[in-house]
């Protein structure tokens, strides 16, 4: 019988829409800061083994998050509404207004692996 481990997120990764790159790109140090803003948020998950939620995140103008973000793809319902709320008590998001173009859409994947043995 497998039991259920309860941890932490592991890991999110940002993954833009196809943007054509030029100056207006987030920079590394904005794409972590972004990261850093929504796993602060996020809640721990009990799962048994690995798993992948993908969201479409799209925000407004001034960073909060817009009705239309969606979860893409979730081992549960449960979990993907819960990183779907977590990303949208989390907000408003600080990003550079000149680059709203590049960060108005983002698909957020969070790796909700196993948790690493001590």
């Amino acid at each position: 019988m497998s039991r259920s481990k309860l941890f932490p997120l592991a890991i999110a990764l940002l993954a833009a829409p196809a943007l054509a790159a030029g100056s207006n790109e987030l920079t590394p140090a904005e794409r972590q800061g972004l990261i850093a803003m929504i796993t602060r948020c996020m809640p721990p998950i009990n799962t048994t083994g690995q798993s992948m939620t993908t969201i479409d995140l799209r925000l407004n103008p001034d960073g909060s998050v817009a009705a239309e973000s969606k979860v893409i793809a979730s081992p549960t319902p449960e979990i993907g509404k819960a990183m779907l709320r977590a990303a949208v008590v989390c907000g408003p998001y600080r990003l550079p207004p000149e680059k709203y173009e590049k960060w108005k859409q983002i698909l957020v994947d969070f790796d909700l692996g196993p948790a690493k043995p001590n």
